[in-house]
């Protein structure tokens, strides 16, 4: 903080050894050193007090970023869920209406009950291509069957 050397120490003492004498030079000398401690640590306390200011403020701004970066992470979250639960939905559509179409071509066929657990098995497989593999085979095994009767 000051600049303050051995020569001017000496000087000062010196001046304050002429001035007060040899009886009250080491009680002043005590009082100035109590006073110039307590200045030392009310400066050291304000400096301390506003490091920690400055780090809890510093805390605050990356706790807000985080939160913000929280909610934009489960806003497109929610965006791929609803996404991914498209298929799905449009899936258990199709076995339905595919249900439905089976049922109405094969008398014998028992109606699906609904809620029989098979929805959601497979969300990105296309759930018409097997069962519409199975018509075409059914419909041309039918036809084959057919053709060799005639032919006989």
């Amino acid at each position: 903080m000051f600049d303050v050397g051995f020569t001017e120490l000496m000087l000062v003492g010196i001046i304050g050894l002429i001035i007060l004498g040899p009886e009250r030079l080491p009680v002043a000398a005590r009082t100035v050193g109590k006073w110039v401690g307590k200045a030392k640590r009310t400066v050291s306390g304000v400096q301390r007090e506003i490091q920690e200011e400055l780090r809890l403020e510093e805390i605050r701004g990356k706790a807000q970023a985080n939160r913000e970066a929280i909610k934009d992470r489960m806003a497109e979250l929610r965006d791929e869920a609803e996404l991914m639960e498209a298929p799905v939905v449009a899936a258990d559509a199709t076995k339905d209406e595919l249900a439905d179409v089976e049922a109405s071509e094969s008398p014998n066929a028992e109606p699906k009950a609904e809620g029989d657990g098979s929805h959601g098995a497979q969300p990105f497989s296309e759930p018409s291509s097997l069962a519409a593999a199975q018509v075409a085979s059914e419909t041309s095994t039918d036809m084959d069957t057919t053709d060799s009767s005639k032919q006989s």
